[in-house]
Order: structure tokens, then sequence, then C-alpha cells
């Protein structure tokens, strides 16, 4: 899995990668006064991050994967 990970970082979503937004968007944050702000972690659940990871580096690198594989456009 490691070898995916910079055909995995190459799949943008504007000016970052998608596993970059997923990192983002799913971690764990604390109020100034250290209290627990946003936990996206599910205590029914706790592989579903890991999965969304799985998931997101799978989609990112056979999307690139057939990027590739498209032909030049080729403009007048």
């Amino acid at each position: 899995m490691a070898r995916r990970w910079p055909e995995a970082l190459a799949y943008r979503l504007g000016n970052r990668s998608a596993l970059a937004w997923v990192i983002d968007q799913y971690r764990v944050e604390r109020d100034a006064d250290g209290e627990l702000f946003s936990d996206p972690n599910r205590p029914d659940d706790e592989e579903a991050i890991v999965r969304l990871v799985g998931q997101v580096v799978t989609v990112s690198v056979k999307t690139m994967k057939l990027v590739r594989e498209l032909p030049e456009l080729k403009l007048p």
C-alpha cells in the first residue's frame, strides 16, 4: 500500500489531494480549554475512518490510472 501513496496524493480536488482533504476533515479537534470539540471516531464502528482512508486511496489510484489512459486532447 505504501507504494500507492504518491499516486493517491496525485489525485487532487481543487488545490489538495482527496486524501489530504479526508485527513483534514476527519481529525479530532479540541477547543481552547482542551475540551473535545470534534471527534469523528464512531464508537459503534472503530475502523470506519481506516476503511474510509483505504477507499479514498483506492479511488484516487484508480482515477489517476484512468486519467493516464485517456487519449491526448488535440485542440486546433
